[in-house]
């Protein structure tokens, strides 16, 4: 295991499940040159992780076998690293999707180092007296004292925030730091519900256009407008045709349908046999059958 900040790695358990696998997402990408070796992270560059899919970005097409080639052994050397099943596939991302650390803001730990900033934190006796009452009725002496130093560490971590003028969360009410209007738990879930109704959207109207997805957007979610791109909307729309792709029968024509008017963004009544057979001999690559069709051109 690559050096994480144990103290850091605790507190961040200690604040529950979701915080914790947030946490891990970012550790995955920030370490990811060590995870799968400087060569392979050289060509495919991690981008997000959403509902356990781990989307990466491939400028040379050359690489792309080498990605599906070792495909498993990168989603199990990630999971090791994670010590827990943070993914269960890679995907490549939207083509117009570019990594962060082109930029150069790839997702770096912070500028503070928390471990250090926790040392300078000091707790007043009644506080140190209030976690000693609340892990007085545990028996065994180990567990106690993890309890206590992780109880500390979290009470340590609160002072600090507060310090720093964080502000409660307006969903939650944890604290949150004064850029933000919700927490890292209440954001990303926010977030998950946002991408999951444009997901909705599309499979309901596989043809819409940008603006119309963003006139619903505002009827059911208007706080997330500003957050609301094109490239938001094609992303989605990018992975909901892979996914569509790569779990396509070819027999079932309500699936051949859904495929071709996400990709060719047409409606129903527009589909003929020539559109449905063109748009499946290039995408024939993603097909789960794809050396069995025979497409006529």
């Amino acid at each position: 295991m690559f050096a994480i900040d144990e103290v850091l790695k605790r507190t961040m358990q200690s604040m529950g499940e979701d915080v914790y696998t947030k946490y891990l997402r970012h550790s995955i990408l920030f370490y990811w040159k060590d995870i799968v070796g400087e060569t392979n992270a050289k060509h495919i560059k991690p981008l997000r992780i959403e509902y356990k899919r781990l989307f990466v970005y491939i400028a040379d097409s050359s690489w792309k076998p080498t990605l599906y080639e070792y495909k498993s052994t990168f989603i199990q050397k990630i999971n090791d690293f994670a010590k827990k099943e943070i993914i269960d596939d890679i995907l490549l991302g939207n083509p117009n999707e570019r990594p962060k650390e082109d930029e150069n803001v790839i997702c770096a730990p912070p500028q503070v180092d928390i471990s250090k900033e926790l040392q300078k934190i000091t707790l007043t006796d009644d506080e140190l007296d209030e976690i000693n009452k609340s892990c007085a009725q545990i028996e065994s002496s180990s567990l106690k004292n993890i309890v206590l130093k992780t109880s500390i560490n979290r009470m340590k971590l609160e002072k600090y925030k507060r310090q720093n003028k964080w502000h409660e969360c307006e969903k939650c009410g944890a604290l949150c730091p004064q850029e933000q209007r919700t927490c890292d738990v209440c954001t990303q879930l926010e977030d998950e519900t946002f991408r999951k109704t444009i997901t909705q959207i599309l499979r309901d109207v596989p043809y819409a256009t940008y603006a119309e997805v963003k006139k619903e957007i505002e009827r059911s979610m208007p706080q997330m407008i500003d957050d609301f791109l094109p490239h938001t909307v094609e992303s989605i729309r990018t992975s909901l045709i892979q996914q569509t792709a790569n779990s396509l029968d070819t027999k079932d024509q309500n699936q051949v349908n859904l495929l071709v008017m996400l990709y060719k963004r047409i409606p129903l009544d527009k589909l003929n046999d020539k559109i449905i057979n063109n748009t499946l001999y290039e995408l024939r690559y993603n097909l789960p059958m794809k050396g069995r069709i025979t497409f006529e051109r």
